[in-house]
């Protein structure tokens, strides 16, 4: 499972616990008893470790691993294409922070802030965590090949990204970075180098979240930050989107077209998100 899929599991697992206190709650796969292990799950009280379980104690499972996306219709699902159970509703999961993490975070962002006071000798009016442009090489598409389709597919050109950024210079853009990232080199963003919890710290500590519809978009709704998620017509925000997030869904024909390949239909809706509508969501959010 990506960060995305074990952000939502914990929404549902901490419903089972809080209406089962005495059970032990364990995110993965029942039929094969595999217990997710993730980075994600750290500190989070509604969910048991799968190695630390008391044998005594029941156990409870969610069901979601990369056997079984509840999001996702197998029966329809063909190796071209996505189908996705409409009945599927997302709730905002919860993520956890060790004070270590989260005095990192407030200092890195003091950093931050200290550098866009010297540049500009001023407050910027949002600080806005984003993620949009990713590498995707060869390599991904045999390491993963639906998830290196889903990044070539949904991803908001740089050309236009930086075009609503300049056009946003009184806004601190904090990029996240990662070893797949194309930098955005604009005068008004920061690169912030930082694994997955890294990110998340700083991102509660920011106003808005900008990009794309994926583990940050997830991040940011089990933070109960707003954000900007940019969907295409690739899978419908009511299925695994928030209401309190301005979603982007671009609803033309063929979506959510639930692609596994390299989709035309993707980029034509890419191309039909208004800039100008984007820009206004940004300032408003």
């Amino acid at each position: 499972m990506g960060y995305g899929d074990e952000i939502m599991a914990t929404g549902f697992a901490r419903l089972i616990k809080l209406e089962n206190e005495d059970s032990q709650v364990v995110i993965g796969d029942e039929k094969r008893q595999i217990g997710t292990i993730s980075k994600v799950f750290l500190g989070n009280p509604y969910i048991s470790h799968p190695q630390k379980l008391i044998k005594e104690k029941k156990v409870i499972w969610v069901n979601h691993s990369r056997f079984f996306r509840p999001y996702i219709n197998y029966k329809e699902t063909t190796e071209k294409k996505y189908a996705w159970n409409s009945n599927h509703k997302a709730i905002p999961g919860n993520l956890f922070f060790s004070k270590d993490e989260k005095e990192k975070a407030s200092n890195d962002l003091l950093t931050i802030l200290k550098k866009w006071s010297e540049k500009f000798q001023t407050k910027p009016k949002k600080i806005i965590f984003f993620e949009n442009s990713f590498r995707v090489s060869k390599f991904d598409f045999q390491k993963d090949r639906d998830e290196a389709i889903y990044k070539y597919n949904l991803q908001l050109p740089n050309e236009k990204l930086i075009q609503i950024i300049n056009s946003l210079k009184e806004y601190l853009f904090v990029q996240s970075v990662h070893e797949d990232s194309y930098l955005i080199n604009c005068e008004n963003v920061f690169h912030y180098k930082s694994n997955f919890r890294e990110a998340c710290s700083l991102l509660n500590i920011s106003e808005l979240y900008f990009g794309t519809h994926g583990g940050l978009s997830h991040a940011a709704a089990a933070l109960n930050k707003k954000g900007v998620v940019i969907f295409g017509g690739w899978i419908d925000p009511l299925i695994v989107g928030y209401s309190f997030h301005n979603n982007i869904y671009v609803d033309i024909d063929g979506s959510p077209c639930g692609s596994r390949v390299i989709c035309q239909h993707c980029k034509d809706c890419i191309k039909k998100i208004d800039l100008s509508n984007l820009k206004n969501m940004i300032i408003n959010s």
